[in-house]
């Protein structure tokens, strides 16, 4: 009897507080497909013309809400686009300041890759530098295993406040952005490349640009394996070579890749790989070379290739485009 009486005023309770809430709740009434086309087609004006990150955003962040998640994503998609525009303008003022980075990092023993570290410095260049990339919503990461520093796209943030509204696909690609810029695949100490997570980062390359084969950011998950591809396969660079032939310690990670990895796409191109270098005679030459660049390209010829292999490949997104109606 006595939880019939107790629950009985909770309940009633919880229901007039239910229809309080309901009462005091407005729902946003979205834009009618004419005006989000305008809309979309006026922030892409704002980025073509070279319009920063911050404006795009201050132009959007409080009407994105009105938008369907299609004309939503067209919004955020040239919003990043116009970010990395502003991370390579920040990378040209941040190149004269490397040492005094370092310099921050060793002496004062700040670390700058961190937004909070910036209350610790006194007033100066790399004060300013850190303050305008958070402003930007940019990350000053250190490069591993060396004294240079790069800026990256600081995603969570991205994530955390507009991830609501996007698309599922352009949702996953900047998952995926956000995973490569947290993982770096090169020690430049060492000369070594992170093999497996190369080959972790295909896997899902491979998985989701079959997924959304049919989306947006086809060719963007296309031109990111064929990045990595390229690394695997030592197409533009050399790190795997020695006397002319492949390092033993390569060709045995190369071997357990394909081990762990049975019935895989990146364990039958691994194989393709090693038996290319097998009918050299184990010499890496021109011939593995191109054979290598050909076979690199196999898994995703139907897209246009943009620039293969070069910097920011596996970070690029679509560049807006003004709807001409």
């Amino acid at each position: 009897m006595l939880v019939s009486k107790m629950s009985k005023p909770i309940l009633v309770t919880c229901l007039v507080a239910s229809m309080l809430v309901g009462c005091g709740t407005k729902t946003t009434e979205k834009l009618n497909d004419k005006e989000q086309a305008s809309f979309v087609n006026d922030v892409n004006k704002m980025v073509s013309n070279r319009g920063s990150g911050q404006e795009v955003e201050s132009t959007f962040k409080n009407k994105i809400m009105k938008l369907d998640k299609k004309h939503a994503s067209d919004v955020l998609n040239a919003y990043m686009f116009s970010v990395q525009q502003d991370s390579g303008e920040l990378k040209v003022k941040m190149g004269p300041l490397q040492s005094d980075l370092l310099k921050v990092m060793k002496d004062k023993k700040v670390d700058v890759t961190k937004h909070e570290s910036i209350d610790k410095l006194d007033d100066g260049l790399v004060k300013g530098l850190l303050a305008e990339a958070e402003k930007l919503h940019l990350k000053v990461k250190q490069d591993k295993g060396s004294e240079t520093f790069y800026l990256a796209v600081d995603y969570q943030y991205i994530l955390d406040n507009y991830g609501k509204y996007m698309d599922d696909d352009l949702k996953t690609f900047l998952q995926f952005n956000k995973k490569q810029s947290e993982h770096e695949i090169f020690d430049s100490k060492n000369e070594e490349f992170d093999l497996k997570e190369i080959a972790s980062q295909i896997k899902e390359i491979v998985k989701n640009e079959s997924k959304w084969k049919d989306g947006n950011y086809k060719e963007s998950w296309a031109n990111s394996g064929r990045y990595l591809y390229s690394i695997l396969l030592g197409v533009d660079h050399t790190f795997f070579v020695e006397d002319g032939k492949m390092k033993p310690n390569i060709k045995k990670e190369l071997e357990s890749i394909i081990k762990e990895n049975k019935g895989t796409q990146v364990a039958k191109m691994l194989k393709d790989y090693l038996s290319i270098i097998e009918k050299q005679n184990g010499q890496i030459n021109e011939q593995v070379k191109n054979e290598a660049k050909d076979l690199s390209m196999k898994p995703f010829s139907t897209y246009i290739d943009i620039e293969f292999g070069t910097e920011e490949t596996s970070q690029q997104m679509e560049a807006p485009q003004e709807n001409k109606q």
